[in-house]
């Protein structure tokens, strides 16, 4: 509780001051589909382009919540950006005490403190329509933690856990498709100690088998976007409307 309240109090006194310019560019077109469309939007993903239904589960609930109270977005926003801190500070204890690494609080607590601060992740949290990056790095630390966890224990619930928090992360961001080669290094860093490598890559390989059902998800959506194209499509050019006439494209 001490990491994420310190954290929390950090990322408010740094971060909170840029919350007047958090609703812009294409925040405000999604928040615009979410009007139109409205709680029906979540079974397509608001007609997104990639399958990131819990990105917009998450986003269209604030938009139900928050309005466009740009103070509000920002508490919430910065209260994940913590938490995302706390994970990775989770993570890393749980790497630097699995190899009996001398100071794992403090190293822990160092590392995780300088993702919070980096300014690279200032974006994420002052852009409202960027919740999907702290997000998605809390689940894919999450199922890389079970994964460790699996791999030392051996518990069903361990594997459980592993694939809600990693289907989630998959449908939140593409960054969850790295998971798959951030094992490696695990695997190495872990190879001298009491560590299952065959449970491990288990749960490896059924990440890729998920990413594989995730791309031919994509592939289908992708396919029947295509055949619903239609024209008549309005193009705005100053003063002037056009109609585009859009043509199938075979496959």
């Amino acid at each position: 509780m001490f990491v994420f309240l310190s954290y929390l109090l950090f990322a408010f006194l740094l971060l909170f001051k840029g919350h007047q310019g958090m609703l812009v560019t294409d925040a405000n077109g999604w928040l615009d589909t979410y009007q139109k469309m409205g709680w029906h939007g979540l079974l397509n993903s608001f007609d997104d382009k990639s399958p990131h239904y819990f990105y917009h589960l998450v986003f269209f609930a604030c938009y139900k919540i928050f309005g466009f109270h740009n103070a509000y977005w920002a508490a919430f926003y910065i209260s994940i950006h913590a938490f995302a801190a706390t994970t990775a500070y989770i993570f890393f204890k749980k790497i630097y005490t699995t190899l009996n690494l001398p100071y794992p609080n403090p190293a822990s607590y160092i590392g995780s403190l300088l993702f919070l601060l980096s300014a690279y992740n200032a974006e994420p949290v002052l852009w409202a329509a960027c919740i999907h990056y702290p997000l998605c790095i809390i689940f894919t630390l999450g199922s890389l933690f079970y994964m460790i966890e699996y791999a030392l224990h051996g518990q069903t619930i361990s594997t459980v856990l592993f694939v809600l928090c990693f289907i989630i992360a998959l449908f939140m961001l593409e960054l969850s498709l790295a998971l798959p080669l951030i094992c490696i290094p695990l695997l190495l860093v872990f190879r001298h100690i009491n560590f299952s490598k065959q449970r491990f890559l288990l749960l490896q390989t059924l990440s890729v088998l998920f990413i594989g059902g995730y791309l031919l998800l994509n592939k289908f959506r992708i396919w029947k976007r295509g055949r619903a194209l239609w024209s008549g499509y309005p193009l705005k050019l100053g003063p002037h409307t056009f109609s585009v006439k859009l043509k199938q494209v075979p496959n």
